[in-house]
């Protein structure tokens, strides 16, 4: 098979594949190969000796286009590459009809364009594992090529991809192109005397961008979030901000040595050089939250309780989930619900740091003291309204919280958020007479808030442990 010559002529001459000295020794393949694969070579050599001109002309591959063809595809259509970053990218093949086999190929990729990109190597997948002619550099950066074969019994039908090529960028920014159009390469399949290689192919986009020069002076003071979740609000980091710097607007999570830096300036003070007082990113709103909720057991006003809300969201460019939580003193409403009376600010919460695109939304988390934690719901972000307030309007019976959180004698503190029967027994020994006026430590233990800690209130209590242990929703 002329695909298989060191040298690439542009028409392969007319007989079975033209050759011109034995098949194993023009491949360079060592004795003992030889003889291991001398019975794979003849099964695939049937489909292989038949073909009478490999170098079709355009009019043939119209011809095969509406027979049996093999389509090679580049993917994906674009890619992004730094100065000096290699990454490898995939060969599609489909054949055409499904059911059709391929017994080799001679892979070749092209770089067009601009010289920003080489090509570093091709390597086999599963599906063509038998290498007949190992990676070629044509010519060097710019041309390479392999050749590959099915194993006995085994040869490739359908789509899957059969090989993928790694291309590494040069230190020079702009956009190139990887492609296998015109390039010369070619199929064989069993069955067929033709190169079935359909030549329509496909090519990839490649940008290879310039690094970011790191700034002299880094403005710490752009940093949004808290905790671990420390983030640059753009691309540009810490660069001082000027009319002529352009960033992509885009969340930048800290590196791990930036958090240190950022530790390190906070530890020293917080100090902001002028050039990054100048004209800093603008601080965006943080939104609020307007909640309505139930408790077990409260259907009347006044009942002050501690809460604390806890709002979990998936960030931009992460696939974590983060939280915040909120301690809040809420007072219940004359219909018994607790609500804010007004919305509260997610502070440290900022618009640019949940992720919009996906309609994932913002989780509402509440627990009390007494309470297990419960996800009330997921409220969309941003608000349909074009408000920046979340409306959390949990006023339904079934989406109460169960009280009977009692027994905090746990270690470590994870083990709370439980109902077990450790906290009915702790409000049994409680309870040392018919009926306890429902203050000081039996304030929390007057379920129904009627003044009193009665056996009623641990009725209620029983009634919820339904299993040996029940667990509030986690964080």
């Amino acid at each position: 098979m002329n695909v298989l010559n060191n040298q690439r002529p542009a028409t392969i001459p007319d007989g079975p594949l033209a050759f011109k000295k034995p098949f194993h020794r023009r491949l360079k393949i060592p004795i003992l190969a030889q003889v291991s694969g001398l019975l794979f070579l003849l099964l695939i050599s049937a489909g292989l000796l038949t073909v009478r001109q490999l170098s079709l002309t355009s009019q043939d591959v119209k011809t095969l286009a509406a027979a049996e063809t093999v389509k090679l595809t580049l993917e994906p259509a674009t890619s992004t590459l730094e100065f000096g970053q290699e990454k490898e990218y995939k060969i599609m093949a489909e054949t055409n009809p499904v059911d059709l086999k391929v017994s080799a190929a001679d892979l070749v990729v092209l770089r067009i364009q601009n010289d920003l990109i080489e090509i570093v190597d091709i390597t086999p997948t599963t599906r063509l594992p038998v290498v007949l002619r190992s990676f070629q550099a044509d010519i060097p950066g710019v041309r390479g090529s392999i050749v590959l074969g099915a194993t006995p019994k085994n040869e490739f039908k359908g789509k899957d991809y059969i090989a993928t090529v790694k291309v590494r960028a040069k230190d020079k920014a702009g956009t190139a192109r990887l492609t296998m159009i015109n390039g010369g390469s070619q199929v064989a399949a069993f069955g067929n005397s033709n190169n079935v290689y359909d030549n329509t192919g496909s090519s990839i986009a490649i940008t290879v961008n310039a690094p970011v020069t790191p700034p002299t002076t880094v403005c710490w003071n752009y940093v949004i979030g808290s905790g671990n979740n420390l983030n640059w609000p753009n691309a540009c980091k810490g660069i001082p901000k000027t009319a002529e710097l352009v960033c992509a607007e885009v969340i930048t999570p800290l590196a791990a040595d930036e958090k240190t830096a950022y530790s390190a300036w906070i530890a020293a003070g917080s100090p902001v050089p002028e050039i990054c007082k100048v004209s800093p990113p603008p601080v965006p709103t943080d939104p609020k939250l307007s909640l309505k909720f139930r408790i077990q057991g409260v259907t009347k006003a006044g009942i002050v309780k501690t809460a604390d809300v806890t709002i979990r969201y998936h960030q931009k460019n992460s696939a974590e989930l983060f939280s915040k939580t909120f301690p809040l003193t809420l007072t219940s409403q004359d219909d018994g619900t607790f609500g804010t009376t007004a919305p509260i600010a997610l502070t440290a919460i900022h618009p640019e740091m949940i992720d919009q695109l996906n309609n994932k939304g913002v989780d509402i988390l509440v627990k009390t003291p007494t309470t297990l934690r419960k996800k009330l719901g997921t409220i969309a972000y941003p608000p349909t309204d074009g408000s920046n307030t979340l409306v959390g309007n949990f006023n339904t019976q079934d989406m109460k919280l169960m009280v009977g959180d009692f027994d905090r004698s746990h270690t470590p503190h994870e083990q709370e958020n439980y109902l077990r029967g450790s906290d009915i027994g702790r409000m049994v020994s409680k309870l040392t007479d018919l009926s306890i006026p429902a203050t000081g430590e039996y304030a929390d233990l007057d379920i129904n808030h009627d003044g009193f800690f009665r056996g009623n209130d641990i009725g209620l209590i029983v009634g919820n442990l339904t299993d040996i242990s029940i667990s509030g929703d986690s964080i």
